[in-house]
């Protein structure tokens, strides 16, 4: 996600190019060892080798999104191609296929992209602006050691920013978290104002009917029994809350969609913790004034208003 790419169409070996093909394709400069370092998979075929020199054969790697394009129907390994960017000069052979990444953004479509072996290219492209280091250790720690070395090669090297890969990919995920964090304030709010509003009715319906209660505990009703006849009507009238709710909150979802990633807007366990947090509420809100309602006196409960 650094910004080593460049953009340019590329022209395959014996294929017709017809007036509505898109041949523009991301290219970028990677040296041995950079899809081992970044976690990249091999799909097919190799990856760019130390052997890949400026008097070797001109070799590149694709991505899968490049492939599948191109070559639909069979593979990509061998297919030689030329690039319209004029710095890029010679006919360049794929070797190998590796796994798409993300290489603008999180929300991006899958591009196509040809990785070049850095020390094949010519002019100002022949140059990499970044180092990649793969370490098991306290980054803070290899940066000294990756200076120190860098000045021992060329004193005039200057390091200009030494970050890691997390923090690269922070920079562009900065807006993502922002939205995830403002939705997710909003999203709580309003459940909260739900379940407080939903609190209130019930509370205010059971409260009413606190001479009912009494009238039944007059009459010999047990408290397990009108605690269980309170419950049970609620619980209906939140089955249908829930019935009629769900539908709606599935076509609302759909206005979210744009907004969301990495999460499906039909997301179960977001509908289960809104329900079971509905539920919950409902049920207190039903159980603690009937309750209260069953310990008082049937006589001030006959004279309640």
């Amino acid at each position: 996600m650094g910004f080593s790419r460049w953009n340019s169409p590329i022209f395959f070996e014996g294929t017709t190019i017809r007036s509505n093909d898109d041949q523009s394709t991301l290219l970028d400069s990677v040296g041995p060892r950079y899809f081992e370092t970044v976690g990249m998979p091999m799909v097919r075929g190799r990856a760019i080798a130390a052997g890949d020199s400026a008097t070797s054969p001109k070799v590149v790697v694709v991505n899968q999104a490049l492939a599948n394009y191109f070559f639909p129907q069979g593979d990509a390994i061998g297919h030689r191609f030329k690039v319209g960017d004029p710095g890029v000069k010679g006919v360049w052979e794929i070797v190998g296929i590796v796994r798409d990444a993300k290489y603008n953004g999180p929300r991006e479509t899958q591009q196509r992209m040809v990785y070049f072996p850095v020390m094949q290219l010519t002019e100002n492209d022949s140059y990499a602006g970044t180092l990649l280091v793969q370490t098991s250790q306290d980054p803070a720690l290899v940066a000294g050691a990756v200076r120190g070395a860098l000045v021992a090669i060329d004193a005039n090297l200057p390091v200009l920013d030494v970050k890691t890969i997390g923090e690269e990919v922070d920079l562009h995920l900065d807006n993502e978290r922002f939205i995830s964090q403002l939705s997710s304030f909003f999203s709580l709010l309003a459940l909260l104002l739900a379940c407080i509003g939903l609190y209130g009715v019930m509370n205010y319906d059971v409260a009413r009917r606190t001479n009912e209660i009494g009238v039944r505990m007059a009459l010999g009703a047990q408290i397990s029994g009108v605690l269980w006849l309170v419950l049970k009507e609620s619980m209906v009238l939140l089955a249908i809350g829930i019935a009629a709710g769900i539908p709606a909150a599935l076509a609302a979802t759909r206005l979210l969609q744009s907004q969301l990633f990495g999460l499906d807007a039909h997301d179960p366990a977001t509908f289960a913790v809104a329900i079971c947090s509905v539920t919950g509420v409902a049920l207190i809100a039903a159980y603690v004034p009937a309750r209260r309602a069953t310990k008082v006196d049937p006589m001030v409960a006959l004279r309640y208003e």
